[in-house]
């Protein structure tokens, strides 16, 4: 990682990882298709996955998946934000689930904590922390790994973190941000 990466927030998908942009598109299409109870976006998820990983770990890096979207649909702390599926730009909450599985992958117990407790109570961690266990294991079984930008995330969440302090911010558990 570069001193510029390390400096500068990252804001657009492409400045991601082939991995880190599937693990973000996925999230984004099963939370569309969950909000909108349409099987196009979960099909979406559910092929551009499997294409890369193959079936048998899709289904378990879609069952971590949803175990991280319940810990954050129950408990989170503040308003997650996350981008439409076809969107250019990246969220620090978006980055905020790659640094979790990639520090799950790491053994790095705890930024993986520290990142749970930063967008869930609690009552949400033991679902966000299985979830990240579960895709980084199967991850890790494909020897798929994501880079460590710990150092970026902390940017992307001082970023975040002064956003959802703004008046008139959505009390909706998970917020589309429009692109």
């Amino acid at each position: 990682m570069t001193a510029k990466e390390v400096n500068n927030p990252i804001e657009k998908l492409s400045q991601l990882t082939m991995t880190e942009q599937l693990l973000v598109r996925t999230y984004r299409c099963w939370i569309a298709g969950m909000r909108l109870n349409n099987d196009y976006h979960w099909d979406q998820a559910w092929s551009a996955m499997s294409e890369h990983i193959g079936l048998e770990s899709t289904r378990s890096v879609l069952s971590g998946l949803q175990n991280i979207i319940m810990g954050i649909g129950t408990s989170a702390r503040r308003p997650i934000r996350l981008h439409p599926p076809c969107c250019g730009l990246v969220c620090p909450d978006e980055l905020a689930l790659t640094t979790l599985v990639g520090a799950c992958q790491r053994h790095e117990h705890r930024l993986s904590r520290l990142v749970a407790e930063w967008m869930v109570t609690k009552h949400g961690m033991a679902n966000l922390l299985e979830g990240s266990e579960i895709i980084a294991a199967e991850l890790s079984k494909k020897d798929v790994y994501l880079p460590n930008r710990s150092r970026v995330s902390r940017l992307n969440a001082e970023t975040c973190w002064q956003a959802s302090e703004l008046p008139g911010t959505s009390r909706m558990r998970v917020r589309i941000v429009e692109a």
